[in-house]
């Protein structure tokens, strides 16, 4: 952090409390349904997750003049930097009209001789610093007294004026190349699965003979053994893996470890090396990923674990190209509501292609070798999204400070 002596002409080092007034929100009660449904925008930490936008407008839900009465929530203007207090801290955004929040806000209302764009980046980087004063063990959360300590170099308006305009100027330049990036990524994501599919198109349209998975294979599942019960958890030796791993093509780590009872009152199956497994349910893509086991390992029941039978005519490795190519078809075969799962029944009916076991090899291997090559270019695309990212923050901090210091 730069020392005072270093300060040019024109800057000094203020708090947050001294430049803004720091105003919390609140929450109407959620089962009163004459607050709810207003034209009073109000916004929530949900609101600002994956929210990339400067200036922010309302959230998801809104409340009524009797909602706002109701509580101690409070209306703050347009230029209002908001910034969450809790779960987590640090997602902020700019008002771009008056709104209001809950109580998982401590927001800024900047004073005259303060520009919010500039407060909006200065937070930015001093993120770090937010967090070390917050309190708590569990859910760490920022005070208002504490937000009001948060120090800041503070330069006349119209050199925050400049910071923010040449700021906004690199980093535009920034985004634009992380765009591209991400952009090529997902061009080459879908080269990867159409090259897969390519790979399993059946010569001169002459078919290949098919089976059910369940006449070649054991397909089974898990469980979850009771969280409540301590003697299921503590000291567990056994591991126990979850959906959300299958999104790698290997897993070599458990989620979790389960004791020996665990295993006996859940009727868990420890599943051998090599078992492949599908994930049945999960958050975003993962439902329909296959990946395979390294360990022996018990699973949860949003996986499917599939062994082939001894005499079954075709390779695991070939069969684990075919289910990962048919990623996208297979995610469309899932059922239910508000949260579409496949099940034990779907997975064992989907029909598998059995080519001649020698062309199985040379698929796989063909596969494999150019995979080696394509996942090289895709580590390197995703290292250069995570450099621009960090880059942003150094864009940022390398302004401010370099303005400051000069």
């Amino acid at each position: 952090m730069i020392g005072d002596g270093e300060m040019p002409a024109g800057w000094r080092w203020a708090t947050m409390g001294e430049v803004a007034t720091v105003v919390g929100g609140s929450t109407p009660k959620t089962g009163e349904a004459s607050y709810w449904g207003g034209d009073i925008p109000w916004i929530t930490p949900d609101d600002l997750s994956g929210f990339t936008d400067k200036y922010i407008e309302g959230g998801r839900r809104s409340i009524t003049k009797q909602g706002y009465e109701s509580c101690s929530v409070q209306m703050v203007p347009t230029g209002t930097v908001l910034f969450t207090s809790r779960a987590p801290i640090g997602y902020m955004a700019i008002a771009r009209n008056p709104v209001c929040t809950s109580q998982g806000f401590k927001s800024f209302v900047c004073g005259p001789d303060v520009d919010p764009e500039y407060v909006y980046w200065y937070l930015h980087v001093s993120l770090n610093l937010a967090r070390s004063l917050a309190s708590g063990t569990t859910f760490p959360e920022l005070s208002g007294k504490a937000a009001a300590r948060i120090p800041i170099p503070l330069p006349l308006l119209k050199d925050q004026r400049r910071i923010v305009g040449v700021i906004e100027e690199r980093l535009a330049i920034l985004d634009a190349s992380r765009a591209a990036l991400i952009k090529a990524q997902a061009k080459l994501d879908v080269y990867i699965r159409r090259r897969t599919e390519i790979a399993f198109a059946e010569p001169n349209g002459i078919p290949w003979p098919k089976l059910p998975l369940g006449e070649l294979a054991s397909v089974g599942t898990g469980s979850t053994p009771l969280r409540s019960q301590s003697e299921y958890w503590l000291g567990g030796t056994v591991p126990w893996v979850t959906s959300g791993q299958v999104n790698d093509d290997f897993v070599t780590l458990p989620a979790a470890r389960v004791t020996d009872v665990a295993v006996a009152a859940s009727r868990l199956k420890l599943w051998p090396r090599h078992t492949l497994l599908v994930a049945m349910y999960g958050e975003g893509r993962t439902r329909g990923k296959c990946s395979e086991l390294l360990i022996e390992a018990t699973i949860n029941q949003a996986c499917a674990a599939i062994v082939l039978n001894p005499d079954a005519p075709i390779r695991r490795e070939f069969l684990k190209l075919f289910l990962q190519s048919r990623y996208e078809s297979h995610r469309k075969m899932a059922s239910g509501g508000v949260q579409p799962n496949l099940n034990l029944g779907i997975v064992r009916g989907w029909h598998i292609p059995l080519p001649p076991v020698d062309v199985q090899d040379e698929i796989a291997q063909n596969v494999a070798a150019s995979s080696s090559v394509l996942e090289a270019v895709q580590e390197t695309v995703k290292g250069s999204i995570i450099r621009a990212s960090v880059l942003r923050r150094r864009v940022i901090s390398a302004e401010i400070s370099q303005r400051a210091a000069s």
